[in-house]
């Protein structure tokens, strides 16, 4: 498994368009992308992540080859923000059903 973490900062008045945006683009998922999730600072509300788990680092590579990840950048652009990645390998994971 694969982890992205997409970090911007976005001012108060765009933090609607943030959301309406996310719950639109995940409506349409690329087809590895496991689960992704739109988050807000309790420190810093000004600073949002939009943290999304892949099948892995290749199928990750594979949508970004194909631009499917360029959608979410496009999402903190559109509300004034230039928005950094990082990635990350799973080593150990725990889920609670």
């Amino acid at each position: 498994m694969f982890v992205t973490v997409l970090m911007g900062y976005v001012s108060r008045e765009n933090w609607s368009t943030l959301q309406k945006a996310f719950a639109e683009a995940v409506r349409h998922p690329p087809k590895d992308l496991l689960h992704s999730v739109l988050v807000q600072s309790v420190d810093d509300p000004m600073q949002w992540q939009i943290i999304s788990f892949w099948t892995s680092y290749e199928a990750y590579k594979e949508a970004e080859a194909k631009k499917e990840t360029d959608n979410c950048v496009q999402l903190f652009c559109a509300a004034g923000s230039t928005p950094t990645r990082r990635g990350y390998r799973v080593s150990e994971r725990f889920s609670r059903i």
